[in-house]
């Protein structure tokens, strides 16, 4: 069990940078794109809100509705563009420079869905743990633990949600299931990867590149390169002949 595990994570490191060094310029692409039209409108909002919770004169519904949207018909649609070229990078396919749009395209649909779903699950989970923090009675600090859990697992699924859109979407549900069962079955390996993903993150904002030239890229190429190394282990064997 152990070999395996060594053997995948192995192999989600060797795709995904050998994928950003060879096709570096894509990397960058994608990178930048996602960083303009999905990281920053989405942080914004955030901030909106946090600026609006701050000074408690504002309704926060409005403020979460906004949030709500940018993330469901922007972040998650160019998000899934992402993977979806970073799912090419790693067949080695040819792309061109309109493939980027016809992801974006393609994945519409199914992207803004699922996303929409993961940022009410969150928005929720959010809400309550704001309520119940205000209230730290006993139990609603047990409460308030359980939901910081479930967003961490929240953040974990995360990871295979838009490999799975560009893989083969079915429905909402289906793919939110999918999500969940992956990382139940594959908790060692996600963490690794969520580790991996955030000393990436950590080494674009303090040490190595600025943030717009590689994060964004190299995140969708390890997620994506997780997934297909998780999808092997699926695979169903060919029976030895009688």
């Amino acid at each position: 069990m152990a070999g395996g595990f060594i053997s995948r994570n192995s192999t989600v490191l060797r795709q995904a940078f050998r994928s950003s060094y060879e096709q570096l310029g894509l990397t960058i692409t994608i990178s930048v794109i996602w960083f303009l039209a999905a990281a920053i409108p989405a942080a914004y909002m955030l901030y909106f809100i946090l600026v609006v919770m701050a000074g408690g004169k504002l309704n926060i519904l409005l403020p979460l509705i906004l949030f709500w949207l940018t993330v469901t018909f922007l972040y998650g649609p160019v998000t899934a563009m992402a993977y979806a070229i970073a799912g090419d990078m790693i067949n080695a396919a040819e792309i061109a420079p309109s493939s980027l749009w016809r992801a974006f395209t393609r994945h519409y649909k199914a992207a803004a869905a699922v996303t929409g779903a993961m940022a009410i699950i969150l928005i929720i989970l959010a809400v309550d743990v704001v309520v119940y923090l205000q209230n730290p009675t006993t139990l609603n600090v047990f409460l308030t633990i359980f939901l910081l859990y479930l967003m961490v697992f929240w953040f974990l699924m995360s990871a295979y949600i838009y490999p799975l859109i560009t893989y083969k979407y079915g429905s909402v549900l289906q793919t939110l299931k999918q999500a969940a069962l992956l990382t139940l079955d594959n908790m060692a390996l996600t963490l690794l990867v969520a580790v991996e993903v955030l000393v990436v993150g950590l080494a674009c904002i303090f040490f190595i590149l600025p943030v717009p030239a590689y994060l964004g890229g190299t995140v969708a190429l390890l997620h994506t390169a997780a997934f297909k190394a998780i999808l092997t282990k699926y695979e169903k064997k060919p029976q030895p002949a009688d």
